[in-house]
């Protein structure tokens, strides 16, 4: 199958040799890579790092969300990504922007990492058009991102010791037409087996179905696309076309907070590894079970905030109710407030 890849990318296309390579010659030349980190510093007791990847994309920022509701003291949230994540006051929120090329350097530099989410998907040539059917990436683009930079990621998060990582692919894997006839579904098979090679002690690959969600208006950090809208009512509408098809028989959409939401609940749900390496792979069934399971823990803690609240009577002031603004809305109570 890394045929597929090479006739797609002849120039781009990385074996994992060749980008473990080119790894060791930067860590020796030991380059500065110019990058701008923004948002909230890493606290002083930090002890675990939790990476995500593909934040600016319609899945990897609901994923930074749904985890910044429970940031935990000791830990840092890091977004890397190419331009700017959408402004956050999260706590303990680190965001790095710099070139793709150098993200493996990038990684290596995040101390006490542990967990790294990718949600990494190519974007269509258009800028100005956000949206799955209408700006569709070329093969090789879809090759460079999907594949060689999943790969780069993984590979970089092996190395810097990263005991769980999370990918999200796609539902057209799990089938056997589409891994037959779609290269991008081959292209998609073939990371997710070259990552489970890397064998991270737990591996989690989600195969959402078809995607519904509200997306960013490319280049904004407020306004919507008013195109995704329209998508996903479109894909709600023609689920029993996907449920039925003979290639993906009994699939339907996710969307795509689900999705988030099953992402930043699963590492929590999985038993004590018995061996050195597990993966476990997550339909549209796992995930709708797995979004559930992480509605009733946000409910949880917020019945308990509230309880807290109530027990300090008449004591209490604006900054008594930043926990529950982060539990509510995923941002802090200054951020909703501002003008």
């Amino acid at each position: 199958m890394s045929s597929i890849v090479e006739e797609l990318t002849p120039n781009s296309a990385l074996s994992t040799a060749a980008i473990e390579k080119e790894e060791e010659e930067e860590e020796e030349e030991e380059q500065d890579t110019g990058i701008t980190t923004t948002g909230n510093n890493a606290t002083a007791e930090s002890t675990e790092s939790i990476l995500v990847v593909g934040a600016t994309g319609l899945v990897g920022g609901k994923i930074v969300k749904q985890l910044a509701r429970f940031v935990k003291p000791h830990q840092t949230l890091y977004v890397l990504s190419r331009s700017r994540f959408k402004p956050t006051s999260t706590p303990n929120l680190v965001n790095i922007i710099s070139e793709s090329a150098v993200w493996p350097s990038e990684i290596a530099r995040i101390p006490n990492l542990t967990t790294v989410y990718s949600a990494l998907g190519a974007r269509g040539p258009s800028r100005f058009v956000n949206n799955q059917i209408f700006n569709m990436p070329s093969d090789e683009e879809f090759a460079a991102v999907n594949y060689n930079l999943n790969l780069q990621v993984a590979i970089a998060s092996k190395k810097a010791g990263v005991e769980n990582f999370v990918l999200i692919s796609n539902y057209m894997v799990g089938h056997r037409l589409p891994n037959l006839t779609s290269r991008k579904t081959k292209i998609r098979a073939l990371v997710e087996k070259e990552i489970a090679e890397l064998k991270f002690k737990n591996l989690v690959i989600f195969r959402p179905g078809p995607l519904a969600g509200i997306r960013m208006k490319v280049g904004s950090a407020k306004m919507f696309s008013a195109w995704s809208l329209i998508e996903g009512l479109a894909v709600i509408a023609i689920t029993p076309c996907f449920f039925f098809n003979i290639t993906t028989p009994g699939s339907f959409f996710s969307f795509a907070t689900t999705v988030a939401k099953a992402s930043a609940a699963v590492i929590e749900q999985l038993p004590e590894a018995e061996g050195e390496s597990r993966v476990a792979v997550c339909s549209e069934y796992d995930i709708m079970r797995l979004g559930t399971i992480y509605n009733q823990h946000l409910t949880q803690e917020i019945l308990a905030e509230l309880q807290r609240l109530s027990e300090m009577g008449e004591e209490q002031n604006i900054e008594d109710f930043e926990q529950l603004s982060v539990l509510l809305f995923g941002e802090s109570l200054a951020k909703i407030t501002e003008p």
